[in-house]
């Protein structure tokens, strides 16, 4: 499944957000659609969005970690009554 990004998103990320050497790190399509998805619906679970983006439970858990490691995801709260924070993404000031 491919979903473009919204307009004005940023998809990059530069070396201070992630700890690349040399340059800045393109997030990958699913990458890209799992924030898109958090970001509209910041209360969806890992189930409903590995069934909505046509995943794996696993893989997107993999996905989930790496965005977590960058720094762009978190999540606040607990697994039940919790939700998830998009912290990178938009060009311009929400």
């Amino acid at each position: 499944m491919l979903i473009n990004a919204p307009e004005g998103w940023e998809t990059t990320l530069s070396d201070e957000q992630i700890g690349v050497k040399g340059g800045v790190k393109e997030l990958t399509d699913i990458q890209k659609a799992v924030l898109l998805e958090m970001r509209e619906n910041p209360i969806v679970t890992t189930g409903e969005l590995a069934q909505k983006l046509d995943v794996r439970f696993r893989t997107l858990q993999r996905y989930i970690s790496q965005l977590r490691e960058m720094g762009v995801l978190i999540r606040v709260g607990g697994r039940k009554e919790g939700k998830w924070v998009v912290k990178v993404g938009m060009t311009q000031n929400d």
